[in-house]
């Protein structure tokens, strides 16, 4: 199964809702599901939205209307029986990756899920959680603001720079990150669920440790998705 995501270069909807479109149709084609993200960048600091990874800045009204296109793309072409997730998402490389970063973005989320209402679609959260960009304390307030305002599941996209692929001793990954914080991120923390960036036999490796040191006495750790290389 095929579903593609994608790093936002777009201040178009046109452009947003021919891509959602175009997932719904081979969703159609194919008799399957999808799970889409939609990666917004990092958040600018108070709340003023963000910057994409070209560094276009777009507010947060642009970027819900951006997600809602991509739902009613999708809407619209996948007539058969088939349903959408979608993860709005952003990531720790900016400026607003702390306490008052994570009810940013909860509010945005919140607004596509209000926006939207299509009952093939479902419109989660995201993040793509990286050691190398912030410190654990930044990115662990983040996280549990944006639980308070909004308790649904949001997707950890991220990746365990630096962790070991070798042992399962919670061992220090990078920038005050352990692999128990790696985890927490990914599923430790209530609402958390996991699409980890696998792009090698080391990186597996790594999610493989990180479940051995901290998951085996806790609930069963499954992944929704793993990211592969782009074409």
């Amino acid at each position: 199964m095929t579903d593609w995501s994608f790093y936002v270069h777009t201040t178009y909807t046109g452009t947003m809702e021919d891509l959602g479109c175009n997932q719904g149709t081979f969703d159609n084609q194919h008799n399957t599901n999808s799970l889409v993200f939609l990666d917004f960048g990092g958040q600018q600091a108070y709340g003023s939205g963000t910057l994409l990874t070209n560094d276009t800045a777009v507010s947060k009204s642009a970027i819900e209307r951006l997600a809602e296109a991509f739902a009613l793309g999708y809407n619209v072409c996948a007539t058969t029986n088939t349903d959408l997730t979608l993860a709005v998402g952003t990531n720790n490389s900016r400026y607003d990756v702390s306490y008052s970063g994570g009810p940013t973005w909860a509010n945005v989320v919140q607004a596509v899920q209000n926006g939207t209402g299509y009952p093939d679609v479902s419109i989660w959260g995201g993040n793509d959680l990286e050691p190398n960009y912030s410190s654990w304390s930044n990115a662990s307030g983040w996280i549990s603001a944006y639980a308070a305002v909004d308790p649904a599941f949001y997707l950890d996209y991220g990746s365990a720079d630096k962790c070991s692929s070798s042992s399962s001793a919670n061992g220090y990954c990078t920038n005050t990150w352990y692999q128990s914080d790696v985890y927490q991120a990914a599923w430790g923390a209530g609402p958390a669920q996991s699409a980890p960036q696998i792009y090698s036999v080391n990186d597996a490796a790594q999610w493989v440790e990180i479940a051995g040191s901290v998951a085996a006495s806790g609930p069963r750790w499954s992944f929704r998705a793993r990211w592969t290389n782009t074409i």
